[in-house]
C-alpha cells in the first residue's frame, strides 16, 4: 500500500453507532477477529482477549451490565471528574 492509498483508507473511515439487528455471520465474527489480532500491542505481548457473546447470554449481560452500572454510578460521579464520569456514562 502506498501512501496515498493509506490516506484514503484514513480519509475514508467511518464510526458506526447504529445496528442492524440481524446477526453476523460466524465467519464475519472470526475476520474480525483475526484482523484485531493484527493490531499493535504493548511490547508485542498480543495479550488481548475476545468474548462473543450472542443471543440470551448477550441479552443477560447487557441487563447484569446495566444492572452494576447503577449500582456504582453515584460512586463515580462523587470521585470522578465531571468530564471523566460523563464520558464512561456513555458506555452504559
Amino acid at each position: 500500500m502506498d501512501k496515498d492509498d493509506f490516506y484514503k483508507l484514513l480519509e475514508s473511515r467511518t464510526s458506526i453507532r447504529k445496528f442492524k439487528p440481524a446477526p453476523i455471520t460466524h465467519e464475519t465474527i472470526e475476520r474480525i477477529l483475526l484482523a484485531g489480532c493484527q493490531a499493535p500491542s504493548g511490547k508485542n505481548r498480543q495479550n488481548w482477549r475476545f468474548y462473543v457473546v450472542q443471543g440470551k447470554k448477550r441479552d443477560d449481560y447487557l441487563a447484569y451490565s446495566q444492572k452494576s452500572w447503577l449500582g456504582i454510578k453515584d460512586i463515580l460521579k462523587e470521585r470522578l471528574k465531571p468530564s471523566l464520569y460523563e464520558f464512561t456514562e456513555r458506555f452504559f
